[in-house]
């Protein structure tokens, strides 16, 4: 019987999963065509290709730049059992790597403050860094769909960051423009959400936080694997995860008017892969060890393919569980108790009760 619904579960979730995807297609076939003036889209891959593949670059030295040591204003929302729930703020000094990326991306004055609603104990705990999906980040649904207050109740820190360009920091109404096929702002949005997660952390620590440890769902499974590569990490958990962005837009831009537009114009997989390669997790070297690492996909899952949580499992040589349900409808309850039940197998923390 419990075979039955976990096949039920898959299949809604399946549907629910494709449903979403036909939707956003539906407006795109009907955008005008692109404008054919000014530098073609190929010359501008090159030009940010020649860039981001330089070798210190490329290997993180000249590109994953350690931040400042942040100085946030916290505002406390509420009193919790032996602790409170406290927004935090600061501003983010972080400017594009690549110069010709700059004006544009700095102008967005919104994205260059980070945001964390934390729930705390008045003595620290071990944190748990919880990062969002693409078009959410906001926390009233963050602190549902991480099951916040109960990883509070079983004796975690819990920190809610907003990804860059996604609620208190979005440009505008409407899709968030990060990450896109747009490979300089997809390249410098991830350095600037490294840049702003590891000035977090290292605020954690010197707090008294005896260990600081990552969880993610969809582009914050992305991210937490990229955080796994660039900062130690004490535990890395990946749910429903993109591994490289560049199959992912190759993937659900089958078939769509922009990217026949794009292949006409000599763009390639291939070349896309190579310019989003220095922030690509797969092509860095882990940070933390394999048993460290879980990774969850859901059965169904069409928005995140499944083989995108095999590199990724793959990669880190990560311990992988699967699901029943789908990108949209996977039952958040069963991934976090695994990363819960995983984590005090590491001795990370003493479950405290529910």
């Amino acid at each position: 019987m419990s075979r039955l619904f976990d096949r039920i579960a898959t299949g809604i979730g399946r549907a629910v999963d494709e449903a979403v995807l036909a939707a956003t297609r539906a407006p795109l076939s009907r955008r005008t065509p692109r404008s054919t003036s000014g530098p073609s889209r190929s010359r501008l891959l090159d030009e940010a290709t020649a860039f981001y593949r330089r070798p210190d670059v490329l290997s993180g030295e000249a590109f994953f730049l350690p931040p400042p040591r942040p100085r946030p204003h916290e505002q406390r929302v509420a009193l919790l059992p032996d602790g409170e729930i406290v927004d935090v703020t600061w501003p983010s000094p972080f400017e594009p790597r690549w110069e010709p990326a700059r004006g544009d991306y700095l102008r967005h004055e919104r994205n260059r403050s980070c945001w964390v609603r934390m729930l705390r104990h008045a003595t620290p705990r071990p944190s748990l860094i919880c990062l969002h999906g693409y078009s959410a980040g906001h926390w009233f649904i963050e602190e549902r769909s991480f099951l916040a207050r109960w990883l509070y109740r079983v004796g975690l820190d819990v920190s809610l960051f907003v990804l860059p360009f996604h609620a208190q920091r979005a440009v505008r109404s409407g899709p968030p423009p990060w990450p896109s096929p747009n490979v300089a702002r997809t390249n410098e949005g991830f350095a600037h959400a490294m840049y702003d997660l590891q000035a977090f952390a290292r605020w954690l620590r010197e707090r008294g936080a005896p260990s600081v440890s990552a969880c993610g769902m969809s582009l914050g499974g992305f991210s937490t694997a990229l955080l796994a590569t660039v900062e130690p990490l004490d535990f890395a958990a990946m749910m429903i995860p993109v591994a490289s962005f560049a199959e992912l837009f190759w993937t659900h831009g089958a078939g769509r008017p922009e990217l026949r537009s794009a292949m006409a114009e000599g763009i390639t997989l291939a070349r896309v892969k190579a310019a989003l390669e220095v922030t690509t997790p797969l092509s860095r070297r882990p940070l933390l060890d394999a048993e460290r690492v879980l990774v969850i996909d859901a059965e169904g899952d069409r928005i995140a393919p499944r083989e995108h949580a095999e590199w990724l499992a793959g990669h880190f040589g990560a311990r992988r569980i699967t699901l029943p349900g789908g990108h949209v409808l996977l039952h958040r309850g069963a991934p976090l108790k695994a990363i819960v039940r995983r984590m005090q197998e590491l001795a990370i923390f003493s479950r405290e009760g529910a």
